[in-house]
C-alpha cells in the first residue's frame, strides 16, 4: 500500500492475524465504517466496523463509534458472535473448559458525558452482556479495571460543595448489583466558620435502594426496596502550637435503614449476624497532628551518585480516632496511626536547566486498632485511610454483600474497608540516577509477626543498547479451597530486558515465575527487525496463568504506529535508540 501520509482511500483500518490454543487461528480486521457505507465521517466521530474469525470459536462482528463535541463525548460499542467453543478464564479446573450458556453471545456498551450550564455534568451508561463470562473472556483488559453498570448520574461541583443524583438499575440477570432508584448526595468540604477558627465538613446520602442477586448465585438476601439515609458532620478546630499543626475534631454520624436495620458484630458469638436497630448513631472524636522539618546541605557534591546539594524533608503525622455508638452492630474500631514521610532531594541536569528530584523517598506508618481481628488468615493487608478510617453505614446496610470487613464468616470475602489488625507499612524508592532506580514496599502484621506483602524491584538503563528490570513480589501464603482447586499466596520473580543486538535487530524478553506454585506465570520473547522506514516483530507468548500460548506477527511504518498491522505493543521501541 502506498500513501502520501494522508488518510488512504482503502477502507481497511487494521489486520491482526495470530494463532493460540484458546482461539485457534485468528484473523481480526477493523474497517472504516463510514467509507464502507459511502458516507463522509462527521467531524469528531470515528466509526469502526469489526469483522473477526476464530477457528475454535466462530465468526464475530461488531461496530465501535467514538464521538466528541464541544460539550460532550462518548463511546458506543456493539459486538455479536456465534460461539462454538469454550471459555478459558484461568489455570484451575473451575476456570477452564467453561461451556457458554448459549451460542449467540455478545454485548452492547454505551458511555456518554455531557457538560451542562451552571457547572452541571450528566453521565450515562448502558452495559448489556449475553452471559456472565462474556466480558471476561473477550474483553479481559476492560473486565479487570471497570465494572459494567447501567446508570444515569447528574452532578454539580461548585467551589467547596457538590450535589449529585444517581439512578442505577440491573439489566443483566446474572449480576449481583445494588440498584439505586434513585439516590442523592450533598457534600460540603472545608467550610470556614468564625474566621477560620473552625472548619466544617458535611456528607449527606439518601436513596431508595434494592440489592439484586444473580440468577445462578446462592446468597440469601431480601431483594425488596428500602430507604437508606446517612449524614456525617465533622467540626475541626485547627491551631498552631510550637511549629505543629494540631487539629482536634468531633464528628457525628446518623444512619437509617428501613429494610432490616444495620447488622455487624466485631467479635464471634451467638449474636453474630443478628440485625440491629433501623436507626444508628455514631459519635466520633479525634486528633490530627502534623509538622515539617527540613535542612539543606549545600556542600554535598558527587558525580558517582549524581548529587548537587541535598535537602532533607521530614513530615511526621499522628492521627487518633475514638468512637461511641448506640448499637453494637455499628461499632467502629478505635484507631491510632503514626506516620513519617521523608524526602532527600537533589538537583540534576545541565547548568541553567537543573531540576529538583526526589533522590530518596521513604514513607512509613504504623497503625494500632482496638479489638483487632483474631484471624490473620481472613484479613489484610489493609491500609489506614487517613480521611475516613470508619466503616461507612452504606456498607452495613447490605450486610450479606458488603459486610465482610470485620466478620469472620464465609461472607467476609466480599468487602474490605479499613484496617482490622495492627500493622507496620513502608514504601521506599531510591533514584540512583536518571537511568537506575530501586523501589520497594512492605506490609508487616504486628500481631502475628508475619510479613504479608513485600515487593522489591530494580530498573536500569545501560546506554546505548540495554534496559532491564528485576523484581520480586511476595504475598503471604493462604490456603483456600475453591471448588476443589487449591489456591496459595504468591512469590513471583520477574525479569524483563530489551537489548539492541545491532542497528537492525532488537530482542525483548520477559519472564515471570511463581515459586509458590513452582510454575511459570508468563513468558514472552519478541524479535524486532528494522528496515529503512519499516519495522516488523515476531512474538512468542506463553501465559501459563490462562493456559494459553500464542504466536503473533506485527508490522508498522516508522513514526506512524497508528498504521500498524497487528498488535502495537512494541511500536514504542522503534525510536532511534531502540527503547
Amino acid at each position: 500500500m502506498r500513501s502520501d501520509l494522508q488518510r488512504p482511500d482503502v477502507p481497511l483500518k487494521s489486520v491482526h492475524a495470530s494463532y493460540d490454543n484458546t482461539w485457534g487461528s485468528s484473523v481480526e480486521t477493523r474497517w472504516h465504517l463510514s467509507r464502507l457505507l459511502g458516507l463522509q465521517e462527521t467531524e469528531g466521530v470515528d466509526s469502526t466496523l469489526e469483522l473477526d474469525y476464530y477457528s475454535k470459536r466462530g465468526f464475530g462482528a461488531g461496530a465501535e463509534i467514538e464521538y466528541e463535541g464541544e460539550d460532550s463525548f462518548g463511546r458506543l460499542l456493539g459486538y455479536v458472535i456465534r460461539d462454538t467453543g469454550e471459555d478459558r478464564l484461568g489455570r484451575t479446573s473451575s476456570r477452564k473448559h467453561l461451556e457458554p450458556p448459549r451460542e449467540l453471545r455478545g454485548r452492547v456498551h454505551w458511555q456518554h458525558k455531557q457538560f451542562l450550564p451552571y457547572n452541571w455534568q450528566l453521565a450515562a451508561g448502558v452495559d448489556y452482556a449475553s452471559d456472565e463470562n462474556f466480558i471476561e473472556s473477550y474483553y479481559r483488559g476492560e473486565f479487570n479495571v471497570r465494572k459494567q453498570e447501567t446508570y444515569v448520574h447528574l452532578k454539580r461541583l461548585e467551589d467547596n460543595w457538590a450535589v449529585s443524583l444517581l439512578g442505577k438499575g440491573r439489566i443483566n440477570d446474572f449480576e449481583d448489583e445494588l440498584e439505586e432508584m434513585p439516590s442523592g448526595e450533598f457534600h460540603l468540604t472545608g467550610e470556614s466558620l468564625f474566621g477560620d477558627r473552625f472548619t466544617l465538613y458535611s456528607d449527606t446520602k439518601l436513596g431508595r435502594l434494592r440489592q439484586r442477586i444473580g440468577d445462578e448465585h446462592t446468597i440469601d438476601i431480601d431483594e425488596q426496596r428500602f430507604a437508606f439515609v446517612s449524614q456525617r458532620a465533622e467540626l475541626d478546630m485547627p491551631v498552631w502550637a510550637a511549629g505543629f499543626k494540631i487539629v482536634p475534631f468531633v464528628a457525628g454520624t446518623f444512619g437509617y435503614d428501613d429494610r432490616s436495620g444495620f447488622t455487624r458484630t466485631l467479635v464471634d458469638g451467638s449474636d453474630a449476624g443478628e440485625f440491629g436497630e433501623d436507626k444508628a448513631w455514631i459519635g466520633e472524636a479525634g486528633l490530627r497532628v502534623g509538622t515539617q522539618y527540613w535542612k539543606v546541605y549545600h556542600d554535598v557534591e558527587s558525580r558517582l551518585w549524581d548529587l548537587d546539594q541535598l535537602r532533607h524533608i521530614i513530615k511526621p503525622q499522628l492521627t487518633a480516632v475514638f468512637y461511641e455508638e448506640n448499637d453494637s452492630v455499628v461499632r467502629q474500631r478505635d484507631i491510632l496511626n503514626v506516620a513519617v514521610s521523608q524526602r532527600l532531594q537533589t538537583k540534576r541536569g545541565p547548568a541553567g536547566k537543573q531540576r529538583t528530584v526526589d533522590w530518596m523517598r521513604l514513607d512509613v506508618d504504623a497503625t494500632w486498632v482496638d479489638d483487632p481481628s483474631g484471624d490473620a488468615g481472613s484479613s489484610g493487608p489493609d491500609r489506614f485511610i487517613w480521611n475516613s478510617p470508619a466503616v461507612p453505614l452504606r456498607v452495613l446496610s447490605a450486610p450479606e454483600i458488603f459486610n465482610g470487613d470485620l466478620t469472620t464468616d464465609e461472607l467476609g470475602r466480599f468487602e474490605r474497608w479499613g484496617p482490622r489488625r495492627d500493622y507496620f507499612g513502608a514504601d521506599y524508592i531510591w533514584r540512583l540516577s536518571d537511568t537506575a532506580a530501586i523501589l520497594s514496599d512492605m506490609y508487616f502484621d504486628m500481631q502475628s509477626g508475619v510479613v504479608q506483602q513485600l515487593n522489591f524491584g530494580f530498573s536500569r538503563l545501560v546506554w546505548p543498547n540495554l534496559s532491564y528490570y528485576i523484581g520480586s513480589r511476595y504475598l503471604r501464603r493462604v490456603e483456600i479451597d475453591v471448588a476443589g482447586d487449591e489456591e496459595k499466596g504468591s512469590n513471583a520473580f520477574t525479569f524483563a530486558a530489551t537489548y539492541v543486538l545491532d542497528p537492525r535487530y532488537t530482542i525483548v524478553f520477559s519472564q515471570q515465575f511463581d515459586f509458590d506454585y513452582g510454575a511459570n506465570v508468563r513468558s514472552d520473547v519478541t524479535l524486532i527487525r528494522r528496515y529503512h522506514r519499516m519495522y516488523c516483530s515476531l512474538t512468542y507468548s506463553a501465559d501459563e496463568s490462562l493456559d494459553r500460548q500464542a504466536v503473533v506477527f506485527s508490522i508498522w511504518p516508522q513514526g506512524i504506529p497508528e498504521m500498524a498491522l497487528g498488535p502495537r505493543r512494541y511500536t514504542g521501541l522503534s525510536g532511534p535508540a531502540g527503547y
